[in-house]
């Protein structure tokens, strides 16, 4: 074995085959691809069976309203059904989270039907109950996520996990109900007692019978080449509360010569009827507007932009970004005076870790250390 000096030559080296997905990619067509994918959903149907899996024990999750919450998952796997299950316990009130479904999948489509009994986050999107959003909570004091609690039963559509994921259908009927903070603790805490958490929002007693549909799309795969992905989400809903909401995010990712590659978002959304709080846009946190902390801006409309730009390092990058934003009544909502920050961030094996400083230049100004996982570049 042969190993040159400069080791990063390899990365050009012609005797390495081209990039997968990129225009001159042998390994693989487009064509080849999708008959691919399309022959593993059209495989026979697995046969009845009875097994168990391991429960997986040492789940863990931090915020303000449940202090450390932990549990356990476990399956059940009967050949043509899955049965899943999982149970926490919030540490801060005894509060249990209770998730029971079956899953059913075919050749078109999985089908899931849940029960649950749930802490649930305003904005799913945002991974306020993630890893990331949890040790920010411990460590720095600083949770950005909203929550309110949820009872009730779902059903969720989607294509096979072999095909792209370019439709979510949503049916449920719950009862919502709203979640106070009750810790103050966490490092930062414990360090200087000014840390607290800012309070939770509160949520709208409701009983609420809706449906969501998010229909998304992907063009590109090669590296040298743009790349942009675009989702919609349509959902309603009918009961102590009724209202419709439509939003939309467009993300194009591009090469900027062989040294630099750049990436923008563009969000945006409105509702009509009335709205629950709980139903609202917030903004605020390294999800939608960097520099500021959770629930900065929020209303039953909102629009979004962010900028990046970084060099083309494989396994980290140095990235620099703007983020703009704003949220408020739809009457009201303009374009003038957003939230807006600007900052430096490294980003490390193409944005599965990333971390963030900004400095917010609108009131309230400031800077921010934000870590999380899934960037765009």
């Amino acid at each position: 074995m042969h190993i040159p000096i400069d080791t990063a030559a390899l990365l050009a080296s012609s005797a390495l085959p081209p990039p997968f997905g990129s225009a001159n990619d042998t390994l693989i067509s487009a064509g080849e691809m999708q008959e691919l994918t399309h022959g593993l959903g059209a495989l026979p149907q697995a046969p009845w069976q009875l097994r168990a899996r391991p429960p997986r024990w040492g789940l863990a999750r931090y915020n303000r309203v449940e202090g450390l919450s932990l549990g356990a998952r476990g399956e059940l796997d009967l050949g043509r059904l899955q049965l899943d299950g999982a149970a926490r316990i919030a540490t801060s009130d005894g509060e249990p989270d209770l998730v029971a479904g079956v899953l059913r999948e075919t050749g078109p489509a999985r089908f899931r039907l849940a029960g649950y009994r749930r802490l649930a986050a305003v904005d799913p999107n945002a991974r306020s109950l993630s890893i990331g959003n949890s040790l920010g909570a411990l460590v720095l004091g600083r949770d950005d996520g909203d929550y309110f609690r949820a009872t009730g039963a779902e059903l969720t559509i989607a294509p096979p996990v072999t095909v792209p994921q370019g439709f979510t259908i949503r049916l449920y009927a719950e009862r919502q109900r709203r979640a106070l903070k009750r810790t103050d603790f966490s490092v930062a805490h414990s360090l200087h007692d000014v840390h607290v958490f800012r309070p939770n929002i509160l949520a709208d007693s409701a009983d609420q019978l809706g449906a969501s549909l998010t229909v998304r799309t992907q063009r590109g795969i090669d590296p040298e080449r743009p790349q942009w992905t675009a989702d919609v989400t349509l959902d309603g809903s009918v009961g102590t509360y009724r209202f419709g909401r439509v939003s939309g995010t467009l993300r194009v990712a591009a090469p900027l010569g062989p040294n630099l590659a750049t990436g923008v978002e563009l969000a945006g959304g409105m509702a009509d009827g009335g709205v629950p709080v709980q139903s609202y846009w917030y903004l605020g946190g390294p999800g939608t507007l960097r520099g500021y902390g959770g629930n900065a801006s929020s209303g039953d409309a909102f629009w979004r932009a962010r900028l990046e730009l970084a060099n083309r390092w494989p396994a980290a990058r140095v990235v620099l970004f703007a983020d703009v934003g704003r949220a408020g009544p739809r009457e009201r909502l303009s374009l003038a005076r957003p939230l807006a920050g600007v900052g430096v961030g490294a980003s490390f094996i193409d944005g599965l870790i990333r971390l963030d400083l900004t400095r917010a230049i609108r009131s309230p100004t400031g800077w921010r250390l934000d870590f999380y996982t899934d960037a765009a570049l």
